[in-house]
């Protein structure tokens, strides 16, 4: 396979097991195939990680914010290109392997462009919230969403509490929830 980002730290994540962790939880909870583009790269640029147009996005170290990505470039010699919630997507997920958001990018979109949040540059394995130093040294442009933010756009939450999935809607998100006990991560 084709490396397209050459600059990435061998120490991030490909994507991969994320991947495979969202097309299990959508078919666990919410019925839902998702066929993976892995190995097909010219689907994963056109169409995203998945055939149906989802983008999941592995943040190894989230912890209370997320990091939405809304540009990146393949190498640092690259041209910049919107990605993430600017891409024609389904569905953007993003989060750890405890903890997972589902959004409609167009509702991401429309909370960036209004609230104008926090933007930081990543690559190389360091953070830049210089814009000079990040449209420089980074490969990937993002805005920084806290998960208390997150919880009230997103379409869903999954959480991984006690070794058990939890599904967490919009309306269920702070009263119930819908749990499913499962194995710690779906087989890759």
């Amino acid at each position: 396979m084709i490396n397209r980002y050459p600059d990435r730290p061998v120490t991030a994540s490909d994507g991969s097991s994320f991947r495979a962790l969202c097309i299990y939880l959508a078919f666990t909870f919410l019925h839902i195939t998702l066929r993976s583009t892995e190995g097909d790269w010219q689907a994963d640029i056109h169409i995203g990680d998945t055939y149906e147009g989802d983008e999941c996005k592995h943040l190894q170290k989230s912890r209370d914010r997320l990091h939405i990505e809304v540009a990146e470039r393949s190498s640092l010699i690259s041209l910049w290109h919107p990605s993430g919630i600017f891409c024609e997507r389904t569905r953007y997920w993003c989060g750890n392997n405890e903890d997972v958001f589902v959004f409609n990018p167009l509702m991401l979109r429309d909370w960036y462009n209004k609230k104008r949040p926090r933007v930081v540059w990543y690559g190389q394995g360091q953070f830049y919230e210089n814009e000079v130093a990040g449209r420089e040294l980074a490969t990937i442009k993002s805005f920084v969403l806290s998960k208390e933010d997150a919880q009230k756009i997103c379409l869903w939450r999954f959480q991984m509490i006690d070794g058990t999935w939890r599904c967490l809607r919009p309306s269920a998100i702070g009263s119930k929830s819908y749990s499913l006990r499962s194995r710690a991560s779906p087989k890759t």
